[in-house]
């Protein structure tokens, strides 16, 4: 009797369900992340960020009718019950600004991957890089809804989100595993 030998090829079938394993449950986060080192001045950029993300009511209190007098020279009426910062959702518009992007970038990406020229993390660290990029263009962009004719002053900018550039320099992206 004769005996049948088979011989297994792997041809990177492996190394393919490797990098689809690697890839399932992984994926980057981008934005003002939650260990974002505070500014020189304090300020905490965490808070900013969503400060200027989603809008703010800030109740007036006598306190801050103070600060306002004394470092502004602005006098609140007594009216004044609250300060709204209006909502600039620059993470969010620009992650829907460059949704088609994001995703013709991750076909082309996974098809470096799967052709064994990159691996599912450096893809991911490819994707993460492009899209940190991409917000930050959008933030620098944004013009609407515009600053107070006081918050423009002290700036001496007009750009809503961008300054000196702390909240620019924040974002940045991480593996999210």
């Amino acid at each position: 009797m004769s005996r049948n030998r088979v011989t297994e090829k792997d041809h990177g079938w492996a190394r393919i369900k490797g990098e689809i394993q690697a890839a399932q449950g992984g994926g980057v986060k981008v934005g003002v992340l939650s260990d974002a080192e505070p500014h020189d001045d304090g300020a905490d950029m965490v808070m900013v960020a969503a400060t200027n993300e989603f809008g703010a009511e800030i109740p007036v209190t006598d306190k801050m009718r103070g600060y306002f007098a004394y470092m502004f020279g602005v006098n609140l009426k007594k009216s004044t019950t609250k300060i709204t910062i209006p909502a600039r959702p620059f993470i969010r518009g620009g992650y829907d600004q460059n949704q088609r992007s994001l995703q013709r970038a991750k076909q082309r990406l996974w098809g470096l991957v799967l052709d064994g020229k990159l691996t599912t993390r450096q893809a991911l660290g490819l994707l993460g890089e492009e899209h940190q990029g991409q917000v930050q263009q959008y933030m620098v962009a944004l013009s609407k809804p515009e600053n107070s004719g006081l918050t423009e002053r002290n700036k001496g900018s007009s750009n809503p989100l961008a300054n000196e550039g702390r909240l620019v320099d924040s974002i940045r992206w991480e593996y999210d595993e």
